[in-house]
């Protein structure tokens, strides 16, 4: 696929990628990125497995909102901010900074729980809300159940997909016919 796609379709792959924000890191598609970027009049990018993330200016909140992003997006052990090495690390990085400035595992657990239980909240919130809609219009659920079709061709396969299906939303209370909401097409 990636093939065709740089061959036959190469700036509109490109294009679409860049648009919905994905990497193309296929090596094959590298020479192409490349000459592509230069068409356009763009820098390449020196690195496509790099995030774009922006660098905020130096801040105790920010550095401890870092700490935290490369922790939880890393899946790292708290303890790992207790590591010396480390601390000397940020201390190279940035002069001014103390030792007394680089919280411990205790103050970073208090800042992702505090972080979570609004995230929680937010969530919970929006939850109501979807709940709300779905009770008050029960007549809108009774018209998404009525575009329950489906199009398929007439392999075995298909027929052991519906009926697995039948049974699932009828398990779910939801009215579906294996045999009358298929489209049969050859």
């Amino acid at each position: 696929m990636c093939g065709h796609l740089i061959k036959q379709h190469a700036d509109e792959w490109i294009q679409l990628c860049e648009k919905l924000e994905i990497a193309i890191t296929a090596p094959p598609a590298q020479a192409v990125l490349k000459e592509y970027h230069k068409r356009q009049g763009q820098q390449e990018d020196p690195d496509p497995f790099r995030a774009n993330i922006p660098i905020p200016d130096f801040s105790n909140e920010n550095f401890v909102d870092a700490i935290i992003r490369f922790i939880v997006d890393d899946d790292q052990s708290l303890n790992v901010i207790e590591n010396e090495h480390l601390h000397i690390i940020f201390l190279m990085l940035h002069k001014e900074l103390k030792d007394s400035d680089i919280p411990h595992q205790s103050h970073l657990r208090a800042r992702i729980l505090e972080t979570w239980k609004a995230h929680v909240k937010t969530l919970s919130s929006e939850m109501k809300v979807i709940f709300t809609i779905c009770s008050i219009h029960p007549l809108l659920l009774k018209f998404i159940i009525q575009l329950g079709w489906i199009t398929l061709d007439n392999a075995s396969n298909n027929d052991t997909l519906m009926a697995s299906l039948e049974s699932e939303l009828r398990r779910r209370h939801i009215p579906f016919n294996k045999s009358t909401q298929r489209i049969r097409y050859f």
